[in-house]
């Protein structure tokens, strides 16, 4: 019998982002792209997930704010590496009760052509008010980590994943 396996969301990191996130850089002490420098917050895939699909719920905030997101991946015991910039708008699609706590509704790739990943990224249900999603190939990636660099003061980000 031929069984289709069901993931669910999990969050991302451990906690929602409040603030920005130190960004990687090639040459800034405990945030180099060495594997010894892999935030803790990064997530932990199983040997079993081959892809993911990654979506953003946003707290305290209200349609049409943006936020941006570097995605990382880590291969066991290997350095960063840049899977894509993406550039996030929430939309009107509700969490819960709270008018303010919203999915985001658009993802946009930003810089695609220099975008790291060996492997097509897809991003899926985009800019119709509904949930954006980003999937992509985990290409024998260990970890997988979301690096906040621009959010809305005030706000709340949470990145959930579901690999499979």
């Amino acid at each position: 019998m031929l069984k289709s396996a069901q993931y669910k969301y999990v969050p991302l990191r451990g906690r929602d982002v409040t603030e920005v996130d130190t960004t990687l850089s090639p040459a800034t002490a405990n945030y180099t792209f060495h594997e010894s420098d892999r935030p803790e917050s990064a997530f932990v895939l199983g040997e079993e997930d081959n892809g993911s699909v990654i979506i953003f719920e946003n707290y305290a905030t209200a349609d049409g704010k943006n936020s941006a997101v570097n995605l990382w991946g880590y291969a066991h015991k290997g350095p960063a590496e840049f899977i894509a910039e993406l550039s996030l708008t929430t939309g009107t699609a509700r969490i819960d009760d709270n008018a303010t706590d919203l999915y985001t509704d658009t993802i946009t790739r930003v810089n695609d052509v220099s975008d790291g990943h060996s492997k097509k990224i897809t991003i899926r249900d985009s800019g119709n008010n509904r949930i954006a999603k980003v999937w992509f190939d985990n290409m024998g990636y260990q970890y997988i980590y979301a690096e906040v660099y621009d959010l809305t003061t005030g706000a709340r980000i949470r990145p959930m994943i579901r690999p499979w």
